[in-house]
Formats: structure tokens, C-alpha cells, sequence
């Protein structure tokens, strides 16, 4: 069988090669196409990687740095091995008083705060203390700590204690006495609320007494405990002594004879203030008050009046014994007694007393004699009837003011000082030992923390001015400055401008000192200074600000000089200084800070006329009736958005242009004692208190106490760095830095 074939026409073949031709060209320009666009982005590999999923770096959280000033003494005592404690506005140190070498606790080391009143050393040898977390006289709460085994402990009323005001601390036996101060007659609160009181650690628990356990009194200052183990604690209405479990009382006072006007001598109808408790050789307690004193030995009680010597209702501040026995005693007024055939004599300069008043101590030396310390001018010793005075003068101590002295049985004598740390003195060798820690913080109340664009903190503490670059402080109160021929002295108030130049104003009284500079300029390479002599007003620059055109204001306050002729404001243009007074209708005579915000309005608050404004012209007035939170108002700021904020006594203002809004205690916002304002560089807000410091975020407000970590609560100054750090200037504290640990 055959196979047939048909054959394909010619035509038809060429037209296929023709498209095969045709597809070959087509899929190389493809190639060519796909070569460049390879020479463009890379082709992926074969194998592909996985990349690591990207993460956030975590923020580090915010930590605490303190730095504190720690020679500010306000009390001492020697433990068990040898050491001396310093009680310091600064912290809790620890001396060893052979090599100098000491060691600093704050809150830093697990103090709850750094305000420290009084420090106690225990028989087991632990230390117990007192801190003090505001600075405030009207409201000083605080709790009581305990350092045993390398540890801290606190204890509040949460723990049992009277209240949060202790005042005084006693060592016993079996643990510790705790003296409290009620609130009678404060600001806050009733004696209901707050009772007075003590209260007993027995290593374990606490147990607290006040006048519903038979207590007489509302503050407890003194507590002296005998060596039979009974308790007694002086009041500020009387005696108390505590035996077998019950508490028994005494109130004595002086009083008058009805219609003979004759002197009865102490009495028990009107409260005597009991400032110490003391055991005689003899064995008898000797009780030092504010009306004379009283004795009680063998079940007996006799009082020391003016019929024995004494002054009415002389204030017998301290009673203690020498080493031969005899009593002596020291009065605020200038007065030295000693007791000697049944009654007190006394003396004082005319009589040989040393040069020397403000007397608020005494301490027997066991080398024999007392020792007598004043708050003004120095210590004198009497030791065989002979007067020895030692004071700066005389090279025998570090200071003339002293907060406590504390005799070391070796011939030395430890003095402590307000600012100057611990004088150690031996007088047979007339040598003289300091103690300080060094650490160059101010150890005044910081009331301006101002960065500056180089990065250094310019602080303004008491009417000293100082430089912190992290490291490093430089006081430049203490040193001459070459361009102004003198110390920069006396500031007032300090503000930079945004070229960085530095303004201080100064508080100095130029009608005195004419001499002196008024207002200086730091631009960063040289100083320029004005003076009385340069036109400026009289009175102390209570505020500075630069306007946005340069314009340079600064508020006079001439109030509490001599008269208020000359309180206003003055400003600097080119070099020509202009003022507006009192004298020239400014209308207020109590003014208190001033601010200008971006559009150069210059703003001023007051205590007596609400918030004023210059209009260009004239300055007009804002009170309450123009809906301010009140009419006396502090500390003002003007944050970036250009909205005013003003502290006043019933709120804080807020203004944005336009209206007002005012903050009070019913918005969470606590704003007793703001003395403080500034804006962080993520636009919220921090305001510092006399309660700690507010941070305002929106609506949103965080509080900053010592729980938090602030080493005392009455926050005087705030500034915020670029660096997401927040500084606090404290009243007594130091400074502190909240904010990412700082770089090795």
C-alpha cells in the first residue's frame, strides 16, 4: 500500500520562516529589554536571606541623680565603733574621724529623703533618724528611719506612729522613744486630726500615746529616759513620766497673786513649756522650761522661780551638770546660770561672760567644765572659773554659727556648723580639724535652674550665682570678675535671652551702695555691668526678660527698702536705660515677676493689683473681676505656643489670647506654694510646689514627691534640657536630675 504525500506550496514555507524570523527578533529585543532593566536593579538571588524583623530601641527608663549639699549639720552623734554621724540638709555621713574618709547616704543609697533633723545612735548599733520632707516651718512632715544591717528602713503613721511630724529621738534598752508635734494651731488641719504625741519601738512593733492615753501636751520636744527604765517626756504643756504601764502628768506654770499683784512662784494653772529633762548626780530630774524650771527627787517636786534667782518667767533653755556637779543652764538672752547654794545666779558680760550672745547650748566636757554655744558667734568654755572663747577669730573653729556640740572625752570637741560642716577642736593643742564633704553644690535654696546653649546650668541659689556643667561647679559669687572689677554679688534673678546672653539682676540696696552692680550681661566672651550711677532706680531687679526686638526689661522692687517710690520696671534700648515707676503711675507697689511673651507684650504680677500688661502706652490692670483666678499672683511663664500661665492664691491662670481658664484643688492640681513653672522641650508642662513637683501632660498630671524619688518635696526650681532631662532645685536639698542615665 502506498503512502500518499501532499506537498506543501512554496508560498506557504516561506511565509512560515518568515514569522519564525519574525519571533526570533521579537523574543531577543525581549533579551535586550530585560539585560537593561537587570543593569538597573539588581535581580534577586536564588537563596533569599530573611532579614531580621526591625526593632524600636527601647527608651531607657528615667533614673534619679542627686546632688546634694551635705556640710549644712543640724545635728551629730558617735555609734558603737567610733564614727561620727552627721545629720545634713544634704543626707546622712558617716566620719571616721582618725582618717577623714566619710561616706554619704542620700537617696541615692535608700534614704526616703535627704532633709535630715536629728540622728540618734542605738546601743545595738544601728542609727536611727528623723527627716524632714519640707523645707517649710508651717508644715515640716516627715517620718523616722532606721539604718541596721546595711539597710534603711521607714516608718510613718502607716506603721503606727503618732503622726508625720517627729521631732525628737531617745535610744533605749529595748528600742527607741519617737517625740511628735501635733498640729494645734497650724495652718492644716485640728489637734483631733493631728494629736501630739510618743511613740515606742520594741524592735518589732510600735506603740503610740497622745493625750487620749493620759498624755499631757500637744508637742513632745525632750525625752529622757532613767536608768530604772522610767520614761519621761517634757511637753509644750508640761511633765509626763511613764512607769508599770500608765502614764502620769504634771503642768506647771507662774502665775499671779488676784489683786496683789505679788509673784506666787510656779504654779499648776498655766502651762509651762518643758525644753529639757536632765538627771542630777544625785539622782533627782531636773526639768529646764520656759517659766523658770522645776525638781523632782524623792517623790517631791519644787520649782526654781524668781525668788530663787531667776527673771519672771525666765526660759531656762537647757539644764545640764559639770563633772563637779553643779548645774548650770542657758537662756536666750544672753545669760548664763549656775546653781549654787539653793538658788541660781547668773551672768553675763558685765560679770566676765565672754563677748559672745544668741545663746542656745550647753554641754558638759568630761575633762572637767561646760561648754556654751551660740548660733551667732562662736563657743567659750568655763573650766576652773576661767573663761576660753574660741571662734573663727581666734582660729579655733571652721565658723561662729553652731547647731550642736558634741564632746569627745579625748580633750576634742566636735562643733557643728549651719554651712561649714564640723570643726574638730582640742584646746591643749589648739588644733583645729574640719570635716566637709566635697561636693560644690550650693548650699543655699536653688530658686533658678536656666540651661544654657553651650549646655551649662546657670543656677541662681540664695543671692549666689553658680555654673554646673554635669561635673563641675563654679561659684561666681565668690570670685572677682576681671570686666566688672568686683564679685557678682547679691542676684536677685537671672534670665538668658535667646542669643544666650546671661542677665543677672542684683537685690543690693544701691542708695547704700552706689558702687555696686545693679544689673550685668554675660554674652558669652566678656561682662557688662550698670550700676545706680548708669540711671538705673532704686530697690532689688525681683525679675529680667528680652523682649523678641532685643529690648531688655527688668522689674524694680523698692518695697522693702526704704519706701516704693521706685518700684516699676525699667528697659534697656541700645544703651539708653528708661523707666516707668510709681512715681510715674505704675500701678502697683507690690510687684512679684515679669514676662513678655512672642509678640512682645510684657506682662507683671502683683499682690496688690492683679496681673498688669503694657499696651505700648499705659499699663492696664487684670483682677478677678476680669475673670483672673484672684488678685495677688506669683510666678508667671509663657510657654512656645505664646499662652500665659500666672501662680495666684486661688489658682492657677491659663491664657491663650483670648480667654481664660483657671486650674484649682478641684482639677487635681495642687497648687499651693507654686513657685515654679516650665515647659519641657516635648511641650508639656512642669510646675514645681511647696508638695513636690506636677508634671502636666494634656489632661493628663503625674505628681512627684519623695515617694517618686525627689530627695524633699518643696520644689523651688525646674528647668528641662534637650537631652529629655528635668532638673529640680529644692529648698535645702540640692539639686536633682530626673531623666536618661546620664553617659560614663
Amino acid at each position: 500500500m502506498k503512502t500518499c504525500r501532499t506537498k506543501t506550496p512554496i508560498p506557504f514555507l516561506l511565509l512560515v520562516l518568515l514569522l519564525i524570523l519574525l519571533l526570533a527578533a521579537c523574543r531577543s529585543g525581549e533579551s535586550a529589554e530585560s539585560t537593561a532593566a537587570e543593569q538597573n536593579t539588581p535581580a534577586p538571588t536564588s537563596t533569599v536571606t530573611p532579614l531580621p524583623t526591625p526593632t524600636s530601641t527601647p527608651t531607657p527608663e528615667p533614673v534619679f541623680s542627686y546632688y546634694s549639699y551635705a556640710d549644712a549639720v543640724n545635728a551629730m552623734a558617735i555609734d558603737g565603733s567610733g564614727s561620727l554621724w552627721a545629720a545634713t540638709t544634704g543626707g546622712l555621713v558617716s566620719w571616721n574621724l582618725d582618717s577623714g574618709d566619710y561616706r554619704l547616704f542620700n537617696r541615692a543609697d535608700g534614704l526616703p529623703a535627704s532633709n535630715i533633723r536629728t540622728v540618734a545612735a542605738a546601743s545595738d548599733g544601728s542609727i536611727w533618724a528623723i527627716i524632714i520632707n519640707s523645707a517649710f516651718a508651717f508644715d515640716e512632715t516627715g517620718s523616722v528611719v532606721h539604718f541596721t544591717d546595711g539597710q534603711w528602713f521607714e516608718y510613718s503613721t502607716t506603721d503606727g506612729l503618732v503622726n508625720n511630724h517627729p521631732i525628737s529621738l531617745t535610744p533605749a534598752e529595748n528600742g527607741i522613744w519617737v517625740g511628735f508635734d501635733g498640729w494645734t494651731g497650724r495652718t492644716y488641719g485640728t489637734e483631733e486630726d493631728n494629736p501630739g504625741g510618743v511613740s515606742f519601738f520594741d524592735g518589732t512593733d510600735w506603740t503610740s500615746y497622745t493625750q487620749a492615753d493620759g498624755l499631757l501636751g500637744t508637742s513632745f520636744e525632750t525625752i529622757y529616759i532613767e536608768p530604772e527604765g522610767r520614761v519621761w517626756a517634757g511637753s509644750d504643756e508640761g511633765i509626763n513620766w511613764f512607769e508599770n504601764g500608765v502614764w502620769s502628768r504634771k503642768a506647771i506654770g507662774a502665775d499671779y497673786l488676784e489683786g496683789s499683784g505679788a509673784f506666787s512662784g510656779l504654779v499648776e494653772s498655766l502651762f509651762a513649756e518643758v525644753h529639757s529633762i536632765t538627771r542630777a548626780p544625785d539622782g533627782s530630774i531636773w526639768f529646764g522650761t520656759d517659766h523658770g524650771g522645776a525638781r523632782f527627787a524623792n517623790d517631791t517636786w519644787s520649782y526654781f522661780t524668781h525668788n530663787l534667782g531667776l527673771y519672771l518667767y525666765q526660759d531656762l533653755y537647757d539644764i545640764q551638770f559639770d563633772t563637779n556637779g553643779a548645774a548650770w543652764s542657758v537662756c536666750q538672752d544672753e545669760k548664763v546660770y549656775y546653781y549654787s547654794s539653793g538658788r541660781w545666779w547668773w551672768l553675763n558680760q558685765t560679770s566676765g561672760l565672754p563677748d559672745i550672745n544668741a545663746l542656745d547650748q550647753l554641754e558638759p566636757d568630761p575633762g572637767g567644765g561646760m561648754w556654751f554655744a551660740s548660733r551667732e558667734n562662736g563657743a567659750m568654755l568655763i573650766k576652773n572659773s576661767s573663761w576660753t572663747l574660741v571662734n573663727t577669730e581666734s582660729g579655733g573653729l571652721a565658723a561662729d554659727k553652731i547647731t550642736a556640740i558634741l564632746p569627745l572625752g579625748d580633750g576634742t570637741t566636735l562643733f557643728s556648723h549651719p554651712y561649714d560642716g564640723i570643726s574638730r577642736l582640742n584646746l591643749e593643742e589648739t588644733t583645729l580639724q574640719t570635716y566637709q564633704v566635697d561636693s560644690g553644690v550650693p548650699p543655699y535654696v536653688i530658686s533658678q535652674i536656666l540651661p544654657h546653649p553651650d549646655g551649662t546650668l546657670w543656677i541662681r541659689a540664695g543671692a549666689e550665682l553658680y555654673t554646673f556643667d554635669g561635673n563641675n561647679w563654679e561659684n561666681y559669687s565668690d570670685r572677682v570678675i576681671p570686666e566688672l572689677g568686683s564679685a557678682l554679688s547679691y542676684a536677685n534673678s537671672i534670665k538668658i535671652a535667646p542669643d544666650g546672653t546671661l542677665w543677672v539682676g542684683s537685690n543690693i540696696d544701691t542708695r547704700v551702695f552706689t558702687t555696686y552692680i545693679k544689673i550685668a550681661a554675660w554674652n558669652g566672651q566678656q561682662w557688662t555691668s550698670w550700676t545706680a550711677e548708669d540711671g538705673l532706680p532704686e530697690g532689688k531687679v525681683a525679675a529680667l526678660d528680652v523682649a523678641p526686638d532685643g529690648t531688655v526689661w527688668a522689674l524694680i522692687d523698692s518695697s522693702r527698702d526704704r519706701g516704693d517710690e521706685y518700684t516699676g520696671v525699667v528697659s534697656l534700648q541700645g544703651e539708653t536705660w528708661s523707666s516707668f515707676t510709681t512715681s510715674d503711675g505704675f500701678p502697683s507697689t507690690r510687684p512679684v515677676d515679669l514676662v513678655i511673651n512672642q509678640n512682645g507684650l510684657v506682662w507683671v504680677s502683683t499682690l496688690d493689683a492683679g496681673l498688669l500688661f503694657f499696651d505700648g502706652s499705659e499699663w492696664q490692670s487684670l483682677t478677678s473681676e476680669d475673670g483672673l483666678p484672684g488678685d495677688r499672683f506669683g510666678c508667671l511663664f509663657v510657654d512656645r505656643e505664646g499662652n500665659l500661665w500666672a501662680c495666684g492664691d486661688q489658682g492657677l491662670g491659663f491664657y491663650n489670647g483670648s480667654t481664660w481658664k483657671t486650674y484649682t484643688e478641684e482639677d487635681d492640681l495642687t497648687i499651693r506654694g507654686i513657685s515654679t513653672i516650665t515647659q519641657a522641650p516635648d511641650g508639656t508642662m512642669w510646675f514645681g510646689t511647696s508638695d513636690g513637683a506636677i508634671h502636666l501632660d494634656g489632661s493628663t498630671l503625674q505628681t512627684f514627691t519623695t515617694a517618686e524619688g525627689l530627695p524633699g518635696v518643696s520644689v523651688s526650681a525646674i528647668a528641662c534640657t534637650d537631652d529629655g532631662a528635668v532638673w529640680f532645685g529644692t529648698a535645702g536639698n540640692g539639686l536633682t536630675r530626673y531623666g536618661p542615665p546620664e553617659l560614663p
